[in-house]
């Protein structure tokens, strides 16, 4: 028998470990062996499949968004699929209209919709849509516009219009938002970041912190992550990176799967920042939920870049939507 640090340590082989039971085939021995995959009908292999996509969860109406069975031949309702597999326990209620899956069942699920030949119309492609449609559900939730989504419009706010109802149940979720700034022009956008995610101040809860204050315990603590900096001589700043380098270790393997974004105030380019941070993230094994937002602010001399600066009301506008997505996304259960 392994040892309780032993299983934590190889938490990413889990299927592994559930094979390795004395080579029984039941389904309380193991997932790998397909044996309860195989009882589901078509239908229900790309609805489960599909499902994977949802990293916290998940609400009829999200579902009905994301999953397409329009390939299966009598293709049932999808209230009718997710009925069929929650009563065969491969998806969990949790509460009233709110869904999930077990990790173990996640990952298996994602699997097979990455894999070609698993069930009809399985691999790339069924991957790539199912993560448009969740992308697409996620960019509607944040910029309020669409009904389907009940969220009333809106560029910054989101309240329920009447016999409206979310998404999601309300469950409070944690958006960290990590900043360096020399000259002020990184501290603004982060401010406005954090001032688009305070329209979901109901269900998500906003830090805003300094990267010299922030560390391991926060990151562990929080359910999606905004990472803000300069670009200082095509590097990320010198405290953005001692933040990474005094967090990283503390945090593999345990923040996999969450969400991030970066934003980027650089004089010029500011990719090579992107980059560095995409790396880290890489690392970390974050999904990426939006391409890196870079403001230019063309101090090129020596006076201009150690100058105060004042980032513009558009570029502010988009920093602004940004957390707001970002912030929608956890409310709604689709990130």
């Amino acid at each position: 028998m392994m040892s309780p640090r032993a299983l934590l340590a190889r938490m990413g082989e889990r299927f592994k470990l559930l094979a390795g039971n004395g080579g029984r085939r039941d389904r309380q021995s193991t997932l790998r062996a397909d044996w309860s995959w195989d009882l589901l009908a078509p239908a229900e292999h790309a609805a489960l499949a599909q499902l994977s996509v949802f990293e916290n969860g998940f609400t009829l109406a999200a579902a009905e968004a994301v999953l397409d069975l329009s390939d299966c031949d009598d293709a049932p309702w999808v209230v009718d699929a997710l009925n069929s597999l929650v009563d065969k326990s491969f998806v969990r209620t949790r509460g009233a209209d709110r869904y999930d899956l077990l990790v173990s069942i996640q990952a298996y699920a994602d699997e097979h919709l990455r894999t070609e030949g698993r069930y009809a119309g399985s691999g790339t492609a069924a991957l790539r849509g199912a993560q448009a449609r969740h992308g697409a559900c996620a960019s509607r939730a944040g910029k309020g516009l669409h009904a389907s989504l009940s969220l009333a419009p809106g560029p910054t706010t989101s309240p329920m219009a009447a016999g409206q109802r979310p998404l999601c149940s309300p469950s409070m979720k944690t958006l960290l938002i990590v900043y360096h700034s020399m000259t002020d022009g990184t501290r603004q956008m982060a401010a406005a970041a954090a001032a688009g995610a305070g329209c979901e101040a109901a269900t998500v809860q906003v830090r805003l912190l300094r990267a010299i204050d922030a560390g391991p315990a926060d990151l562990l603590a929080a359910d999606a992550y905004l990472f803000a900096t300069p670009e200082n001589l095509a590097s990320m700043s010198g405290l953005m990176k001692d933040f990474f380098d005094r967090s990283y270790y503390a945090a593999l393997d345990r923040v996999n799967g969450r969400p991030y974004a970066a934003m980027i105030c650089a004089g010029s380019d500011g990719r090579n920042a992107a980059r560095q941070i995409e790396r880290i993230a890489t690392g970390w094994r974050l999904k990426a939920v939006a391409d890196a937002l870079i403001v230019c602010t063309q101090a090129q001399t020596a006076e201009q870049i150690l100058r105060t600066k004042r980032i513009g009301p558009e570029d502010l506008a988009r920093c602004e939507e940004l957390g707001s997505a970002l912030a929608a996304g956890l409310s709604l259960g689709v990130f």
